[in-house]
């Protein structure tokens, strides 16, 4: 079995357990109904992480698909960052910036406002080790078979290895 089809294999299997946050639950309050944040919201409801690959964000969600994880409440985050797991394994190339959208989490950058640190922060919390360990080598994996970048992925990488310990 190749290495890509293990660590999607992984990715179904460490979250299987996800539960949908609900309807209502998906970007942080209402107001944000005519807003891109309401779009995005609009776009996911009711989809299922598993089936989600950059072409169906893309078919239900017009905007930039690199913003989606950006707006979702944590739990929303949490339920749908296995798809972009997937995406970042198996459509790295075609994806463009939502790839990377994933890996930005673990990704310290300067000058970022004290409430998107926070975030980040809090949204690093919700994976288990087992967890972190699996989105590190997906990230190793998409740096040796597709990404030339030499920065965002490598600077996710060593956050998720400092968190684990």
């Amino acid at each position: 079995m190749r290495v890509e089809a293990i660590l999607a294999q992984r990715i179904l299997m460490e979250f299987q357990d996800s539960i949908y946050p609900g309807d209502n639950s998906l970007v942080p309050e209402q107001r944000y109904e005519r807003t891109e944040a309401g779009r995005i919201a609009e776009a996911l409801r009711g989809a299922k992480w598993q089936e989600l690959s950059i072409s169906a964000i893309r078919s239900r969600y017009q905007g930039d698909s690199s913003a989606v994880l950006i707006w979702l409440t944590d739990s929303a985050f949490y339920y749908y960052y296995p798809a972009f797991l997937k995406i970042t394994l198996s459509e790295f190339s075609s994806a463009d910036l939502t790839a990377y959208s994933a890996a930005n989490v673990f990704v310290n950058f300067p000058q970022t406002s004290e409430s998107i640190v926070e975030k980040q922060i809090r949204r690093r919390s919700l994976f288990s080790v087992t967890q972190l360990q699996l989105i590190s080598e997906v990230f190793i994996f998409a740096q040796t078979e597709f990404a030339n970048d030499g920065w965002s992925l490598p600077a996710a990488i060593r956050t998720i290895q400092a968190l684990m310990g």
